[in-house]
């Protein structure tokens, strides 16, 4: 049971690590802002108030360093500087290594940042009682400082209920400047003869009292907070003296005596005149009086067993109203598995067969309920199908913050400023896709960075802005996803690659090739435009490992550039892997799946037709190129007298016709890999089982036409 909180405990921290690493993002372009300031101190509070818990200690330490220097920075005593947001992110990184192998010796990681963390923000030890300060308080009250009283009474069984007293002492002993003061009673009336712990804390602080019953959110019932002061009293001598003695007793400190005592230190010149105008003037009301009063108030939170219940309800109330506040939009949303809505999808296809399966039988045997009963589960499928499917849908945005970082790292690295823009990052697709997107996308973004954006001395040779852009943008089409990546870099000259594709032996010098045919040989293994090697690269591997990654998702990707102007990379994918519309064609004995969003109409057609017009065929009045599937896929046996043509869309609206014996009808295909020994089977993306056991082969139509040379493909 513990391993299954430990594994969601997990889960959060790496969540709010990822809000917290937004957060410094956003801070690095604006370090004055409260919001991301407060946004970090809390996940570092959050993050050591769970660590301990989990035995997670050097997590538990770091957050609580670096969570104090968060601290001073709320206070204004520190700046958020370069070097406090470039330590910040490595204590990320640290964190997610320590959290996710924990079994690994990272001392020498730690040691090292602890360092570092001291460099940056030297701790600060809390002023100790009897110290020499200054003899009297000023006559103004220190502007948002305070004197507290804290309480703390834990119970016995708190240990079991996972708190660490240790931390909430830390919190409190950071809090702010005084002193702990640790005190125990015996139980009398216990048999055991047992001695129970509880501690007091008088300190200065110019933290809230709301910001310091957060410290106590999970142990409030066993916290009273008082405040006994608007001044900071640990600057009068008395108040240390008076504190010592205090500490040297073994009974509770009466909070009450210890507020009067205070009061009368923090008596100012302008009070005693008003003192003597009021008891000169005319006597108020007892009411008016008390309206007047402007003696410090002593803020008490009663412990809970002497609440009333109307007390109590008043207080539930108030917690319910400020939880519904802060749920924000989450409220509406829940985690769930991967592992469960892959299960989901695959009961979902099993789902869609059977019902290929139900209607095949309904055709078959002419039973009128069973046709009606036919019509209500297909549509029923089809939404729970589509349901299924936006519940699998993760917008694009989750992948921002890992490409923000490696834009702010990599930048520094090589000394460029760069401003990464985003659009359309709430655009969905499939949770898989997404999750084998990320790598590739982060190689062509380093590649921007790398060989797209110039040097700042060369953009300034070409009069271009300092700061370089590279701009990531998402839509929808149809039924894909279209990405793209986009720089102002130095593009790519087409003349380069080719000598460089002869240098390397990829291509001849007799070969003559298109611009785009030129840009696709940095897709080649070992193919580099880079003058030397190094840590970011140069190897020659990678663009082949992207387009590989993209072709797996049944995707396409190409790339424009303009030398000196930019390169563009667009990726075009599928919204989903797991089902597909598709039509049911047959070319000899073997069924054939095109996707259904490829598909401008169908015709038939003549072997006669097709000679008289030199091998292809008029759509909208003008001839289009066509590919007979029978002889491309060499399919043995004679054609059918009349055949079909299914239309279908290629690139920037053009068109190609695919001849096929027979047009079947629609189908949902369920997509299924065909397994090692059909991978080398270049124009078949996988297969789907029909109602009727049979197995269906899907057609990959944009490689099919790519690989057989029909790139000038003429509309």
């Amino acid at each position: 049971m513990l391993e299954q909180f430990k594994q969601k405990y997990l889960e959060e921290v790496n969540d709010l690590l990822n809000d917290m690493e937004d957060a410094l993002l956003r801070l690095e372009n604006n370090p004055g802002s409260s919001d991301e300031i407060n946004q970090v101190f809390r996940v570092m509070h959050t993050i050591k108030g769970t660590s301990g818990m989990y035995e997670f200690k050097t997590v538990e330490k770091i957050t609580h360093d670096v969570e104090s220097i968060y601290g001073k920075i709320r206070d204004n005593s520190l700046t958020v500087s370069k070097e406090v947001s470039a330590l910040t992110l490595e204590c990320i990184d640290l964190l997610r290594k320590l959290l996710n192998k924990p079994d690994e010796n990272d001392d020498a990681l730690v040691n090292e940042f602890m360092a570092q963390l001291k460099l940056v923000a030297p701790s600060t030890e809390p002023s100790q009682i009897g110290e020499d300060v200054s003899q009297k308080i000023s006559e103004q009250e220190a502007e948002g400082i305070a004197t507290y009283y804290v309480l703390f009474t834990p119970e016995s069984d708190i240990a079991n209920r996972g708190i660490n007293i240790k931390s909430i002492l830390g919190d409190i002993e950071n809090a702010g400047t005084g002193i702990t003061i640790p005190r125990c009673w015996k139980d009398t009336d216990d048999c055991a003869n047992k001695y129970y712990m509880f501690w007091e804390a008088v300190f200065s602080t110019s933290k809230s009292y709301s910001e310091l019953e957060e410290i106590f959110l999970f142990v409030s019932d066993e916290v009273k907070i008082t405040k006994i002061a608007d001044a900071d009293l640990f600057v009068n001598e008395d108040f240390v003296a008076e504190i010592t003695r205090l500490q040297a007793l073994d009974d509770k400190i009466d909070v009450t005596g210890l507020a009067k005592f205070a009061n009368s230190l923090i008596v100012k010149p302008d009070t005693k005149k008003a003192i003597k105008a009021i008891t000169e003037a005319p006597k108020q009301t007892q009411k008016e009086t008390s309206e007047t009063d402007t003696s410090p108030k002593v803020e008490t939170k009663t412990p809970v067993h002497e609440r009333s219940e109307n007390d109590i309800a008043m207080a539930a109330e108030k917690i319910i109203s400020k939880t519904i506040e802060n749920s924000d939009a989450k409220s509406g949303s829940i985690k769930v598995d991967s592992d469960k809505l892959d299960e989901l999808m695959n009961l979902v296809s099993e789902l869609v067969t059977v019902k290929a399966e139900l209607l095949l039988l309904s055709e078959q045997y002419d039973i009128p309920p069973l046709g009606r009963i036919c019509e209500k589960v297909d549509k029923i499928s089809n939404r729970f199908k589509d349901n299924a499917l936006s519940i699998r849908l993760v917008p694009i945005e989750s992948m921002m913050l890992r490409f923000q970082r490696l834009v702010r790292d990599l930048s520094k690295e090589l000394g460029k400023k760069i401003n990464f823009v985003t659009e359309g990052t709430d655009t969905e697709l499939d949770k898989t896709i997404i999750d084998n997107l990320t790598v590739p996308l982060m190689h062509i973004i380093r590649n921007s960075i790398d060989h797209g954006i110039e040097s700042l001395e060369r953009r300034r040779e070409l009069k271009k802005p300092d700061v370089g852009i590279i701009k990531f943008t998402a839509f929808y089409s149809g039924s894909n996803v279209f990405i793209q990546v986009q720089d102002d870099g130095a593009g790519m000259d087409p003349e380069y690659l080719r000598q460089k594709g002869i240098e390397k032996g990829f291509i001849k010098p007799t070969d003559r090739l298109t611009e785009k045919q030129l840009y696709e040989l940095i897709f080649l293994p070992g193919f580099s435009t880079a003058k030397k090697i190094t840590g970011i690269s140069g190897r020659g591997v990678g663009m082949d490992v992207v387009k590989q990654n993209i072709i797996k998702l049944r995707g396409e990707i190409e790339i424009d550039s303009e030398i000196n102007l930019g390169t563009i990379t667009t990726i075009k994918l599928p919204l989903t892997l797991s089902i597909v519309d598709a039509l049911l064609v047959s070319v000899e004995n073997t069924l054939l799946l095109i996707p259904v969003y490829l598909i401008e109409s169908c015709s038939q057609i003549t072997r006669r037709q097709l000679a008289k017009d030199n091998g292809r065929f008029i759509y909208e009045g003008e001839p289009r190129t066509i590919i007979d599937l029978r002889k491309e896929l060499e399919f043995s046996g004679k054609p059918p007298k009349l055949e079909n043509v299914v239309i279908v869309k290629y690139r920037d609206g053009k068109v190609v016709g695919l001849i096929v014996d027979k047009i079947i009808g629609e189908h949902q295909a369920v997509l299924k890999s065909l397994g090692k020994y059909f991978s080398n089977q270049e124009y078949i993306s996988g297969g789907s089982i029909l109602g009727d056991g049979s197995i269906a082969l899907v057609l990959d139509v944009n490689k099919l036409i790519k690989q057989m040379g029909k790139n000038n493909v003429t509309d």
